[in-house]
């Protein structure tokens, strides 16, 4: 299996803030904000407080879930969140990314991805024409 290490994989994300937004969102994490220029506030799964999670834009991606005390870096609060191990979170956040995984690897499909292609406008399935019978 192929992932990136893990201080290279937080690098990455750090560099465009739509890609933090694209795991905590899959994560289940919701109503998610930037409170300032190095941190991202959102709620958990099954919350409704959207200041619960902090997360620093910083190079360990610290973060804090205030509900139920938990404080470390972004993939530790995934794997809470998920209830899997480090190896299951870091292949999560890579195919969230689109980054590659090696052949090996666990895969995760998104179950909301057609949905956000139809929103954009995006995705076209393989449609086939339906078959046509004769009036006899």
């Amino acid at each position: 299996m192929v992932l990136i290490q893990a201080k290279k994989l937080k690098e990455y994300i750090i560099a465009d803030d739509e890609r933090i937004y694209s795991v905590l969102d899959a994560t289940g994490f919701h109503n998610i904000w930037k409170a300032s220029d190095s941190e991202i506030r959102c709620a958990t799964p099954d919350g409704d407080n959207k200041t619960g999670v902090m997360v620093k834009l910083n190079k360990d991606l610290y973060t804090a879930m205030f509900s139920s005390d938990y404080s470390g870096d972004l993939f530790g609060a995934i794997q809470r969140v998920r209830n899997t191990n480090f190896a299951d979170t870091m292949v999560f956040i890579h195919n969230v990314l689109g980054l590659p995984t090696g052949s090996g690897g666990k895969t995760y499909t998104d179950p909301l991805g057609q949905l956000r292609g139809l929103s954009a406008g995006g995705i076209n399935d393989r449609q086939k024409e339906n078959k046509k019978y004769t009036e006899a």
